[in-house]
């Protein structure tokens, strides 16, 4: 089982709540269940996205508000359908994760129910593959994941949002989702974090 991912949600904000995946017991805290426990790497991400979706959001969709055409559902279905991608013993690319999460939700949903959700994951996700192999420290692990992506792993983001078809994007002078991907995805998510929270 993977050690040292936090499992964090907006039911559980300060961060002596966020409890690490360790084999180890956590001496000083008490935590709540589900924090209480170790979790596997897809378990905790499924574990994130039902929580997350459990939370009243102002003009977003939680179990007492819907849209037209997507309800709370849709979001316990995606947290389930993108549990097998996080499970695989070794990740793929953080580009080739998000585009078969965003696949495994279309396939499950028809919808985009969580595309900022698995661009946020998927370097979590990578930097922990990467700290139970070469490093020691979770925020070292994940800057080097993000200055490991690739050219292709910008091409595949691009894809997965193309697919995911998210609503609000509008048009970018530089770096548009229409166009081709150019080769630096932090370079492109930079051009936009001024108008985009995950960017």
């Amino acid at each position: 089982m993977p050690a040292c991912l936090p499992v964090a949600c907006p039911l559980v904000r300060r961060r002596r709540l966020i409890a690490p995946l360790t084999h180890a017991p956590t001496p000083m805290l008490s935590l709540p269940f589900p924090f209480d426990r170790p979790r596997s790497l897809a378990q905790a991400v499924e574990l994130a996205c039902l929580l997350e979706a459990t939370a009243p959001k102002l003009g977003n969709v939680h179990p007492a508000a819907s849209f037209s055409d997507m309800d709370f559902t849709h979001f316990l279905a995606s947290a389930v359908a993108i549990g097998p991608v996080f499970a695989q013993g070794a990740l793929p690319s953080l580009g080739r994760l998000v585009l078969d999460s965003v696949v495994a939700t279309r396939e499950a949903v028809g919808r985009n129910t969580n595309l900022g959700t698995l661009l946020l994951f998927a370097p979590l996700a990578k930097a922990h593959a990467l700290q139970r192999e070469t490093c020691a420290d979770y925020q070292s692990c994940l800057s080097l994941t993000l200055q490991r992506l690739s050219p292709d792993d910008c091409q595949d983001v691009y894809a997965a949002i193309r697919s995911a078809l998210p609503g609000g994007l509008g048009e970018q002078a530089q770096d548009d989702i229409a166009g081709p991907a150019p080769s630096d995805l932090r370079i492109a998510m930079s051009t936009v974090a001024d108008t985009d929270a995950v960017a």
